[in-house]
């Protein structure tokens, strides 16, 4: 897309959503690349499957729990699918596998309702988008290593 095109895109995106005092659209657009450059150099071959719907119902301790909600982005791979969530989360590198954490619940529920479909689940990323890293998440160890979008 050309670069005057996709400024102005970030800058509707972001007045749409009333975030333009917190964030510059070139800072978005810089996120976004270095989203894409991490993703093409650890799975260069994968298919994305953006804002994907999931449905279903898995065990929990306190009985079957519906499972209703949007995977932001599901990598196809020969070793199966890589499933990353968003997160706007601006806070310093050392604090991530703490807030990664806090959503170790909702990576494992998605996963669950993959495998029961079949699906090979290889990896698990909550994705800090504004500040360009990523912290891999284990669903039998939510608390997990961080590594950083390029590394």
């Amino acid at each position: 897309m050309d670069g005057a095109i996709a400024l102005e895109r970030a800058q509707r995106l972001l007045a749409s959503f009333d975030l333009l005092l917190l964030l510059e659209p070139t800072a978005l657009l810089r996120s976004g690349d270095q989203l894409r450059a991490w993703i093409d150099a650890s799975w260069p071959k994968a298919t994305w499957h953006r804002e994907l719907p999931i449905t279903g119902m898995i065990a929990t301790g306190e009985g079957p729990r519906r499972i209703d909600g949007t995977i932001d982005l599901l990598l196809e791979t020969n070793d199966g699918v890589v499933l990353i969530d968003h997160k706007s989360y601006a806070g310093r590198r050392h604090t991530w596998r703490d807030r990664a954490g806090e959503y170790a619940p909702q990576l494992a529920a998605y996963a669950e309702v993959l495998r029961m479909a079949g699906k090979n689940v290889s990896s698990q990323w909550i994705s800090f988008a504004i500040t360009g890293g990523a912290v891999r998440g284990n669903v039998s160890h939510p608390a997990s290593q961080a590594a950083s979008s390029g590394e």
